[in-house]
């Protein structure tokens, strides 16, 4: 009985382990939007993300975002999603954090890798 005990809260744990907190979430997202104000999002096609959602049973990140052609006025807003892989945990996403002494993660420097992936989905809408 304590084996199969064992066992499930073994399993218990590495399943939630892959849900990003609520507060992890949005310093992605966040880092997200900032790291996209620098770069491919410059381009006519406005990026605004909004909600990223991971599993470890499927070993991805369902990454939801907004598009919006800015090249004439009144353009409609687009509601987007692509499938990031293979993470699934914030600490494959992010090198290093700022931590405020209330133990709130503030900031967050991406992970080339993590990066490199969102580039690629976002590479799917400029059309």
């Amino acid at each position: 009985m304590k084996y199969i005990l064992s066992i499930l809260l073994i399993s218990f744990a590495l399943n939630a382990s892959a849900e990003l907190t609520h507060e992890e979430e949005n310093v992605v997202i966040a880092e997200l939007n900032n790291y996209c104000a620098d770069s491919w999002c410059e381009s006519a096609i406005e990026f605004n993300f909004k909600e990223i959602k991971c599993s470890d049973s499927t070993a991805t990140c369902d990454l939801y975002f907004t598009t919006q052609n800015n090249s004439t006025q009144d353009q409609p807003v687009f509601v987007q999603m692509c499938e990031v892989k293979p993470f699934t945990r914030f600490e494959q996403m992010v090198v290093d954090q700022a931590v405020f002494e209330s133990g709130a993660i503030t900031a967050a420097t991406l992970k080339d890798g993590f990066v490199d992936q969102v580039d690629r989905c976002a590479e799917k809408f400029f059309h």
